[in-house]
């Protein structure tokens, strides 16, 4: 009995270090990834043995590719492991900053229809946030990981507008990431700055509310203390003008009088964007808001100067390219990168970038047409074929986006074959699209639609935009900073009636470089190979110089010999058959390895083609100089041979042959002493 007792606990022993060992090896993590509304990508990701993974990031400070290695149970390398497996994303743009060691996200690439989903993400791990980098979170297992765009919290103002002398409120807000949706936040300060002045600051309630009043008019934002007031939510306060009427029974209501048009206040805009401003111009780290902001006319010159990275994808050069020209900054050459050869190293020879899509064409043309390029340019005539192929029956382009940002770019370019056909078909969509209050579906639509129907010399309203405009003068009142920025930079030019071609300077294609490529365009590899050559020429020289010093030695104690035995057959003879010899030993050498042959020195090939060095002819005064440093001697004309082997031995060694005269040039030497 007491023996099957011992089996029977044996056996359970065994049996539950089974069910242990098998429950850690079946450990998972459980993965959710949101970008708005949209939860991209879920489910569990197996947890994996401990150990390194090698991942590749772009070195922020060199822009160039490296591997680095992360914790195999970090966050950032099972990310990396559901992007190589899944196509729900893929991380577009990860990048390393050696003066933290770190790596960093910087853009997923979603969708085609959003691909912008780049910086201000948050991750949490069974609900607390972390803030430390993904690469540096280590899991243990099991946890639940949420990744979302977007702000932690905000603050949202409350109804009714801003008065001076009159109460008014914000709200602050905690994203459920979960549900997508906002929830009072409690527990912190909400501020109220003006500059960089804090006018005011106050505990919220239970309900996440604070109240304020201040006595000056003008633009204020609101924030919250604890998160250092990002993100900001900017307001206007305007001043309050008390209204007194007489007392008694009221009059009859006058009959109503025709109101006039609501225009958008672009000052206004333009003001709203100017406050979001930090040290240096820009408006925060978002590329892409920049870059749009450029676009509009906000002066943001010195930032986009620095070159900061724009991103990785086609789109994102040729958005830069834009901006720079709407500042008046060359593509070109205006900072580091030059963009537009970015762009043009997407090109096909049908079309630029991804063949299923056309918003990347469309952008390469807009761009390249305004950087000195005309129809008869194989980029644009092909990549006008291109888009012209995806337009749909309708006029449209996919939609009214797609379908006003092509008619603005086609119609710099108006005369090329199809295109005024194209662009009548799209206008006749895009006033399909057009609501009773002029709106095209939303702010981003209406924006582009009016600026493409500028573009086709009509007069737009901006009332409907104007419908949307705030008191601080930024559209979209209760939507996020960054979707403000964006809303507000579009609406600028659409209700100023200037569409892109209105906005972007032209720039003329640079010269072909008939002189050679720079360091940059040959690459390392074929600037290294040229570096080694100019080496071994410097070489050579350095060899060259003491042996034709002391050649020229030799030959004046020569010609001073020949001077004082003039008189003597025996010792001139000797003489000229040591110069004869010398000479014949020359022209072997020459025969068996000529100069033509060593002087051809090919570099490995690269994109610009095969760099050579190749013999040049001297200037004819050098080589008079050369003539008249030697005296002249009478008699057989030693002079002029010794000469000739003095120049032959200069023009081979040059070429690199010092190894093979060397020799000789001994053998010479000793025999003249």
């Amino acid at each position: 009995m007491k023996s099957l007792i011992k089996v029977a606990v044996f056996g359970a022993i065994i049996a539950a270090v089974f069910f242990v060992a098998d429950s850690v090896s079946a450990a998972t993590v459980q993965f959710h990834l949101r970008f708005q509304s949209e939860v991209f990508f879920e489910g569990p990701v197996d947890f994996p043995d401990e150990g390194v993974s090698q991942i590749t990031a772009t070195n922020h400070t060199t822009g160039l590719e490296e591997n680095r290695e992360v914790n195999s149970r970090s966050i950032l390398a099972l990310l990396s492991s559901i992007d190589a497996s899944s196509d729900a994303f893929r991380i577009s743009t990860l990048e390393y900053y050696p003066e933290y060691g770190s790596l960093y996200i910087k853009c997923f690439e979603v969708t085609a229809e959003s691909p912008n989903a780049c910086d201000n993400w948050q991750y949490v791990v069974n609900g607390e946030y972390s803030y430390v980098g993904m690469d540096n979170y280590i899991l243990t297992g099991d946890e639940n990981v949420w990744i979302y765009f977007g702000d932690i919290r905000l603050v949202t103002p409350g109804e009714g507008s801003h008065k001076t002398d009159q109460p008014f409120s914000f709200t602050a807000e905690q994203y459920q990431y979960e549900v997508h949706g906002w929830a009072p936040a409690t527990g912190y300060t909400i501020g109220v700055k003006k500059g960089e002045e804090v006018v005011a600051t106050q505990l919220v309630d239970e309900n996440g509310r604070a109240t304020f009043t201040v006595s000056e008019e003008g633009n204020y934002v609101a924030g919250i203390v604890e998160d250092f007031y990002f993100p900001k939510t900017p307001f206007f306060v305007a001043r309050f003008v008390p209204s007194f009427g007489p007392s008694g029974s009221a009059a009859p209501p006058p009959s109503p009088e025709p109101q006039p048009e609501k225009l958008f206040d672009v000052e206004s805009a333009i003001q709203f964007l100017e406050s979001l401003q930090v040290a240096g111009g820009s408006l925060g780290d978002v590329s892409m808001l920049n870059d749009w902001v450029a676009i509009a006319g906000l002066d943001i010159k010195n930032y986009l100067l620095l070159d900061p990275n724009p991103g990785t994808l086609l789109t994102d050069y040729e958005r830069r390219a834009m901006a720079l020209m709407a500042l008046g900054i060359n593509p070109y050459s205006g900072t580091p990168t030059n963009y537009i050869e970015k762009i043009l190293k997407e090109f096909d020879g049908t079309q630029f970038g991804n063949k299923d899509l056309v918003n990347d064409d469309v952008f390469a043309l807009l761009s390249l047409v305004f950087a000195g390029y005309t129809v008869q340019d194989l980029e644009v005539q092909n990549t006008v074929a291109f888009m012209l192929s995806f337009q749909q029956p309708n006029g449209s382009w996919s939609d009214v986006d797609m379908t006003a940002a092509a008619v603005q770019a086609l119609e710099p370019i108006s005369s090329s074959p199809g295109v005024q056909e194209a662009l009548t078909k799209a206008k006749t969509y895009l006033e399909s699209k057009e609501d009773e209050t002029g709106s095209f579906g939303n702010a981003y639509s209406t924006s582009w639609a009016l600026q493409a129907l500028s573009a086709l010399g009509e007069n737009v309203s901006s009332s409907s935009l104007a419908d949307l405009q705030a008191d601080d003068g930024g559209l979209l009142q209760s939507d996020s900073l960054n979707n403000r920025i964006w809303a507000t930079a579009y609406a600028i030019p659409a209700a100023q009636g200037k569409s892109w071609s209105s906005i972007l300077q032209s720039f003329q294609k640079p010269a072909v470089n008939l002189v050679g490529p720079s360091s940059a365009e040959l690459g390392p590899t074929k600037l290294l190979a040229i570096q080694q050559e100019v080496e071994k020429i410097e070489l050579a020289l350095t060899v060259l110089e003491p042996q034709i010093a002391l050649l020229y030695n030799q030959y004046l104690a020569v010609a001073q010999e020949e001077q004082r035995v003039a008189g003597l057959p025996a010792g001139q003879a000797g003489i000229t058959q040591e110069i004869a010899r010398v000479q014949n030993e020359i022209a072997v050498l020459q025969s068996q390895n000529p100069a033509g042959e060593i002087l051809e020195t090919e570099v490995p090939e690269e994109e610009s083609g095969v760099v050579a060095i190749t013999q040049q002819e001297p200037p004819a005064n050098e080589v008079a100089s050369v003539e008249s440093a030697f005296p002249t001697s009478g008699g057989l004309g030693s002079r002029q041979i010794v000469l000739l082997v003095i120049a032959g031995f200069a023009i081979f060694l040059l070429a690199g042959g010092t190894n093979l005269v060397s020799p000789f040039l001994r053998k010479i030497i000793v025999r003249m002493q």
